[in-house]
């Protein structure tokens, strides 16, 4: 039956009135004849007969109760039914009485009342027979003039009325847009020549075109009539020859969705893979894959792009990663790259300062955490980001903790500024002490290497001048005056040269000898500490591109762990 002929159905309420009918209707080779329940009623004629009766109403549908012969639904129904007194519209009493009586348009109205009173339709159905009702009154025809659900049936399926049939439809409003759309697509193609599969309305269309000889007869239509996408059209071309081979798996043939809830049962994974690489639509490497994960991944996504957006959600990645793990689907090596890994990112909260400690207890929460030292939690993206965060604020204050002394050093006169930076913290970790830390970049000021550099020469030079004095007081008493050197006395090396020259070359080299002293001292105890902590921090800034999600977030903050 069509879809335009839905509105056929509105008319009669056969379901409401039929109990004889259905109770007769169902099951009947389990019922033993005679029926004691049913007047001893010797055969379906003669129980038929008994239940058409409305003073055996009560007994027809416990009988039927009991034996499961009708819905739940239409037994309540039909419980209604007898305790308004068991008459409907125009005074109708059996099934074919009602069925006569509503299927004549005339009565569409009082029909509709009656239904509505007695909750006897659903609301859908009964909103898609009030724009119907409503069309007639505003004057709509029904198609050929027909004023039964038979004629009109009998009217609607012949392909020659059916842009009348759809026009009425339309006008009604009681057939779905998409429905509608795809009704004049097919009329389209009829109207242009395209011969419609021999079948006539869509129950009896669905059982013929399922028949593997008639299959590319439907698929051409389907095509042609535009109810196949283009980019559909060459995939289904592809299994069609299949198709006709009867290789079509199980339920796939009765459309996408049948067909996906058929491939996700384990029992039929190995027929579907199999057509599947058959029909080109996977690669061997995929149907492996497909065979490992039942053609579903984690969250039950089905496709690349939905397994894809589910395991970029942070909240999922824990999910995602056990799932891979559990199906095969990561090689051994980077399964133990990334189990170490987590194992490294524990290590590191558990072995954090108190102060990193606490800012991830107020960032993620201390059950959390907990769950991640546990091991019964993994690590994820937006955790890295946070602990990446409480790092980098703990290092800069520790930054500027220094800086401030080092200043405060640097003030201080060179013997006790000598001594005050040698009772700095140094080196290790985060949790050995202020020593490490990201400080600005070069020339971004004092904090800065390039700032340090200049601090830390400025000072040298003024402890040089304040030591020179000191440290070359002997040195004219050594050699004696200029005037009292003499050619046969120089030292070795120093023949040709004048007094001056002599006294001005020991000079020289004494300041040379006083200035590499104290700075030799001087940055063996702060300047190569603190540049090489400035470039092993900016050195941990950079992660590598690329790699899995887990892969992303575990490289970003190993650097940040501490040794």
């Amino acid at each position: 039956m069509s879809d335009t002929q839905r509105f056929i159905l509105l008319f009669v309420l056969v379901v409401v009135f039929g109990v004889a009918g259905s109770v007769l209707a169902t099951s009947k080779d389990d019922i033993v004849f005679p029926v004691a329940e049913l007047g001893n009623c010797q055969d379906e004629a003669e129980c038929s007969a008994y239940c058409d009766d409305p003073a055996n109403i009560d007994a027809c549908l416990a009988f039927a109760e009991q034996h499961n012969l009708m819905p739940a639904e239409e037994i309540e129904k039909a419980k209604r039914f007898q305790s308004i007194g068991a008459q409907g519209p125009g005074g109708c009493t059996t099934e074919r009485e009602c069925e006569a009586y509503c299927e004549n348009v005339n009565n569409i109205e009082e029909c509709l009342a009656f239904a509505e009173q007695h909750g006897f339709m659903e609301e859908e159905e009964l909103q898609e027979a009030q724009r119907v009702a409503a069309a007639l009154r505003a004057g709509a025809q029904l198609p050929g003039g027909c004023t039964s659900k038979d004629a009109c049936e009998a009217y609607c399926e012949d392909p020659g009325n059916m842009r009348e049939c759809i026009a009425f439809a339309e006008a009604a409003g009681f057939i779905p847009p998409e429905e509608l759309k795809e009704a004049k697509q097919v009329l389209k193609a009829i109207e242009a020549g395209v011969p419609p599969p021999n079948c006539r309305g869509k129950a009896q269309c669905d059982v013929y075109c399922q028949e593997p000889s008639h299959m590319e007869e439907c698929v051409n239509f389907g095509i042609a009539a535009g109810l196949i996408p283009p980019e559909e059209a060459e995939q289904v071309r592809r299994i069609l020859p299949l198709m006709k081979a009867g290789k079509m798996p199980g339920e796939c043939q009765k459309g996408k969705e049948a067909c996906e809830a058929y491939c996700s049962q384990d029992e039929n994974i190995e027929e579907c893979t199999t057509f599947f690489v058959e029909a080109g639509f996977m690669t061997a490497e995929e149907a492996e894959m497909f065979r490992k994960t039942g053609g579903k991944g984690p969250g039950d996504c089905r496709s690349k792009e939905e397994c894809e957006a589910f395991c970029n959600s942070p909240q999922n990645q824990e999910v995602c990663f056990e799932f891979a793990k559990e199906h095969g689907l990561i090689p051994e090596e980077e399964l133990r790259n990334i189990e170490e890994g987590t194992r490294q990112f524990r290590q590191g909260v558990e072995q954090a300062p108190p102060e990193i400690a606490q800012c991830l207890k107020e960032t993620v929460g201390e059950e959390v955490l907990q769950k991640i030292q546990s091991g019964t939690l993994m690590p994820s993206r937006e955790l890295g980001e946070h602990m990446r965060e409480c790092f980098e604020e703990f290092m800069q204050k520790q930054q500027q903790m220094m800086e401030q002394r080092m200043q405060e050093c640097l003030a201080m006169p060179c013997e006790q500024a000598f001594a005050c930076l040698e009772n700095m913290p140094t080196g290790g970790g985060p949790g050995e002490g202020p020593g490490k830390g990201e400080g600005p970049g070069e020339g971004e000021g004092p904090g800065g290497p390039s700032g340090f550099e200049q601090a830390i020469q400025a000072k040298i030079e003024s402890c040089v001048q304040e030591f020179q004095p000191q440290e070359s007081q002997g040195f004219p008493g050594e050699f004696g005056s200029p005037e009292e050197f003499h050619e046969g006395a120089l030292p070795p090396g120093f023949e040709g040269e004048s007094p001056e020259d002599i006294e001005r070359m020991f000079q020289e080299q004494e300041e040379q000898r006083i200035r590499q002293q104290f700075e030799q001292e001087f940055e063996q105890q702060f300047q190569q500490e603190f540049e090489g902590q400035f470039q092993e921090q900016q050195q941990q800034q950079e992660a590598p591109a690329g790699g899995s999600v887990i892969d992303a977030f575990l490289y970003l903050l190993l650097p940040l762990l501490p040794k």
